[in-house]
């Protein structure tokens, strides 16, 4: 069954024209009916084919903004003694994909202001309407949340497992790690494939029925899995060791440094990783020695500093994809949004330079004490670079 367009009036000119479930779409009359008279159909045709989005404010008939992108912020409390949800309130705030016509400095923001209730009947309507801006206000039973899992809580209570083995193994990574480049990729493979298969897990768990035992069991289970693709990388990868490392590190490098940034579009985040991913694996085979030395010792020196963080906190959290506040928990439990000048920020710019101290150790140290078979056999070539037809005794 198609979807129509709802439709929320602003004043006698201007509308709210916006799909159910957040579908990009293009208004047209026939979805819109007759709730907006002289509605132009043609003009809203060409207007969304070049800015589409999930919302759009007709003025006088014509389509002038649209919006495709939202941020949202919930302020959920429990419960301390039977943790149940015992106030439910959140903003959804879009910008227009095109500055606002009344005033071409600013951005057309909608804000939509949900508060839970009991009602059975849930209403929609115009709190206050500026020259570039909307606020609308949602209130009964739909506006409510069905269930919380405060993951990031319960990982918190994990941490002081998961911390050790990430600090442990991320050390020797740092300062041996291109010694056993096959068992270091081993071990990175087991933390990618475990945190993938957790990850993905998590996903599939009922959020109105999980215990802290599934949490448990699945990551037992990734446990068990990530060590499975660690013996298989271990057994017949071993070739392409070189690049993996290579592929490794770019991504590390990238995800630590727009983390540092704030950069929260995943889209630019996973185009970077598998960016930097490609051209730090085409490459390594040219640079061996450098990228088993430093690749070893910067990724190593990422993992220790993740560990860390597991009992130090104020790492970004890979749990939260934008603002979640639960003050029941005191806001930090549930990841929210980061400040980056604010106190807090001090805990990020430790981690940076933490990681760039650590990494910068671990090369230094590696590259003194550890001798590779490739730095062996130039030092044994001593003609290398050198023209073998103008070498005495060649013919």
């Amino acid at each position: 069954m198609k979807k129509k367009e709802a439709v929320t009036k602003v004043d006698n000119n201007n509308y709210l024209v916006h799909k159910i479930c957040s579908y990009a779409f293009t208004p047209t009359k026939a979805g819109l009916f007759t709730a907006i008279k002289g509605f132009d159909d043609k003009q809203c045709k060409a207007f969304a084919s070049k800015a589409q989005g999930n919302m759009y404010l007709v003025s006088k008939g014509k389509c002038v903004q649209s919006f495709k992108y939202a941020e949202f912020d919930a302020d959920i409390k429990h419960d301390k003694k039977t943790g149940k949800v015992t106030k439910v309130e959140w903003e959804l705030e879009y910008k227009s994909l095109q500055k606002c016509a009344a005033d071409n400095t600013k951005d057309f923001k909608v804000e939509v202001k949900g508060t839970c209730t009991k009602d059975k009947k849930s209403v929609l309507a115009i709190k206050k309407a500026e020259k570039c801006k909307v606020t609308l206000k949602y209130t009964g039973k739909d506006a409510c949340v069905a269930a919380t899992f405060p993951l990031q809580k319960y990982m918190n209570k994990i941490a002081p497992f998961t911390g050790i083995v990430l600090i442990l193994g991320g050390l020797a990574v740092t300062f041996f790690g291109s010694k056993f480049v096959p068992l270091a990729i081993a071990f990175l493979s087991f933390l990618g494939g475990a945190g993938g298969i957790f990850m993905v897990g998590y996903n599939f768990l009922p959020p109105t029925t999980v215990k802290m035992w599934s949490l448990i069991v699945l990551l037992v289970v990734a446990a068990l899995l990530g060590l499975l693709i660690a013996w298989l990388t271990y057994k017949f990868l071993q070739a392409w060791s070189i690049a993996i490392l290579g592929g490794w590190l770019g991504i590390v490098l990238v995800l630590f440094i727009l983390k540092m940034a704030g950069v929260k579009n995943q889209n630019i985040v996973l185009g970077c990783a598998l960016l930097a991913a490609v051209l730090a694996g085409f490459f390594s085979n040219k640079f061996k020695v450098c990228i088993k030395k430093f690749g070893t010792a910067f990724i190593g020196a990422f993992i220790v500093v993740r560990g860390v963080a597991s009992y130090a906190g104020g790492f970004p959290s890979e749990f939260s994809a934008g603002t979640f506040k639960d003050k029941s928990n005191g806001g930090a439990a549930m990841a929210p949004e980061f400040d980056y000048g604010s106190k807090e920020a001090l805990f990020v710019y430790a981690y940076l330079a933490g990681f760039l101290v650590l990494g910068i150790v671990g090369v230094v140290v590696q590259a003194k004490f550890i001798e590779l078979p490739e730095e062996e056999e130039n030092k044994d070539d001593e003609f290398k670079n050198q023209d073998e037809s103008k070498v005495c005794g060649c013919f």
